[in-house]
């Protein structure tokens, strides 16, 4: 996650046998508080992380989900890619857009609900 201030903040759902790389739907939701940042995804174990120096006015420009643009990737750091199906997405209980998407994104069909 990276906010407008390029505070390069990021929260990463590791999963064995990337489980979520699944062509299947997920719902996702982002607690953030002070200065702690929980990812839940699903049903399953969230992945919490306390940040430090976080300035007070922080405000989120975007979020990327299945890999970084390639200007934010570091020296040696391979993009991580998604494949599945987000029915919902939150950030502290409100409801994100989620229907904009870069020109390299590959669409696939998701199965319906």
């Amino acid at each position: 996650m990276y906010d407008e201030d390029d505070l390069n903040l990021q929260l990463s759902q590791k999963l064995a046998d990337d489980s979520t790389c699944d062509y299947k739907w997920h719902d996702i939701r982002m607690n953030f508080v002070k200065n702690y940042l929980a990812l839940h995804v699903d049903s399953l174990k969230p992945v919490e992380e306390k940040i430090k120096n976080i300035p007070a006015n922080l405000s989120f420009a975007e979020i990327y989900i299945g890999g970084k643009p390639e200007e934010y990737l570091h020296k040696g750091e391979d993009a991580d890619y998604f494949s599945g199906c987000l029915k919902g997405m939150t950030l502290n209980g409100f409801g994100l857009n989620i229907h904009s998407e870069p020109e390299d994104v590959v669409r696939h069909e998701c199965p319906q609900l």
